[in-house]
This record gives structure tokens, sequence and C-alpha cells, in this order.
């Protein structure tokens, strides 16, 4: 609210989309309850928001979340991006993508998968795309538990990497 000007429909979709994350959640917390007692404590967040509580805990193996990414179309989420970038530039923001940090280990089952997605984002998103998925790929070592989840060590990587991306971006 700070920095956009929601009208009615927008301020219903963000909502929405709040409560779904929320409701998204609150389901997960319950059902891996035993796993995730962590995640309702205030200290396991730092001051902005980031969880934290595992950043000194060892890497759990093997990945969990690995997938074939062949059967994903990404429309919907390709039109929710487009859907942000229209209000983010109505209300004078920039919006820049960047390729998600994935593990090498994953990279060549997903290639065609995620070279697919390159193009559809290159094509399609009506915002700056920075970088490529090659240079998002990360050893297995800098993640904690999941295929998308970086560990401390992948977290210092991916923020120096970023500051190099997003340098040109920032005036």
């Amino acid at each position: 609210y700070k920095y956009f000007k929601f009208d009615l429909k927008d301020w219903i979709k963000f909502k929405n989309i709040n409560f779904q994350r929320v409701a998204s959640s609150m389901f997960y917390k319950i059902k891996n309850m035993n796993d995730n007692e962590k995640t309702a404590l205030r200290s396991s967040y730092n001051k902005n928001g980031d969880m934290i509580a595992h950043l000194e805990e060892p890497n759990k193996r093997p990945l969990n979340d690995t997938e074939d990414l062949i059967k994903t179309t990404y429309s919907v989420e390709l039109n929710a991006l487009n859907d942000f970038m229209a209000i983010a530039k109505k209300n004078g923001a920039t919006v820049s993508f960047c390729f998600p940090a994935y593990p090498k280990s994953e990279y060549e089952t997903n290639k065609v998968a995620i070279k697919k997605f390159e193009k559809l984002i290159r094509e399609n998103f009506k915002g700056n795309v920075l970088g490529s998925p090659e240079q998002n790929l990360y050893n297995d070592e800098d993640f904690f538990d999941t295929i998308y989840h970086l560990n401390k060590t992948g977290r210092a990587k991916r923020l120096v990497y970023l500051q190099h991306l997003l340098k040109p971006t920032v005036q």
C-alpha cells in the first residue's frame, strides 16, 4: 500500500492472491507440523521477513521437489507476472525478471523445458529479463532441502550475482 495505489479490481486481486498464499502456507504447516515447527516462530525470520532458522542447519538430502518440467506450460504464471507488471508500470515502478537458482544436477534432466520457458519469458514478459537460466545454476551443496531453497552459502552467492545483474538497472 505504501508504494502502489490500487483500484478496486487490483485490490481484490491482491487480497485474493494474498489469501491464497496464507491459506496454502497454513495448510502446509499443519500437514507438516513436526517438520516445520520453526516456521511458526517469529525468531525464525529476520527483520526483512526472510526465513533464517535453517541457515545454520546441515543440508538435507536428497533434494526434494525434483520434477520433470516438460509438462508445465506456465501460461497462468506468465499472465500473473504481466498483470503485476501492468500495475507496477501504472504506478511508476520498473519490474525485472531473473531466472530462479537451480541445481546443476537437475539442469540436464530439464534442459529442454528450461529453454522452452526461457523463450516464453523472453518473447512474452513485458518487463526486463535479466540473465539466463544457465547463469543461475548452482552446485547441489548450495541448496538446503529442495531444488529451489538455497542454504546460507547459496544465498550469499546468489546475492552477489543479483547485485551484479541489478546494478546497471538502478540509477
